[in-house]
């Protein structure tokens, strides 16, 4: 049976979900250092635009940046069409949740609610 390369089984491209810092730009920069462009999906613009030129430059790969909150009831919608043009093989949902990095016994119900509602579903 042939060897076939990471690059060649999952790609072209990786979508990561919470891509600008800790795990999520982990699986990132390895999926790039594998072979694949990989789509830096998070909400803050200003740190995907880090990761992108980092993993550009280490990596020799292309990145594309989608810059929204999950949370938002077309979130879904969103990305669909921010990535309609490309196929990707890989994805990683590493995004977090709560902003508010409290117990999860502290805060109110409908905030633990909103974490797992679907709108798109």
């Amino acid at each position: 049976m042939p060897q076939h390369s990471f690059a060649e089984r999952y790609g072209p491209w990786a979508l990561v979900a919470g891509a600008s810092e800790g795990v999520g730009r982990a699986f990132a920069e390895t999926l790039a250092s594998r072979g694949l462009n990989v789509v830096l999906l998070a909400r803050r613009r200003s740190a995907l635009d880090e990761v992108s030129s980092a993993i550009e430059s280490r990596h020799g790969v292309r990145t594309r940046i989608v810059a929204l909150d999950l949370a938002t009831a077309d979130a879904a919608t969103r990305i669909a069409a921010e990535v309609s043009d490309l196929e990707i093989g890989f994805f990683v949902y590493c995004a977090g949740a709560d902003s508010n990095f409290k117990p999860f016994l502290s805060s109110p119900l409908e905030v633990a609610e909103a974490m797992v509602r679907h709108p798109w579903v």
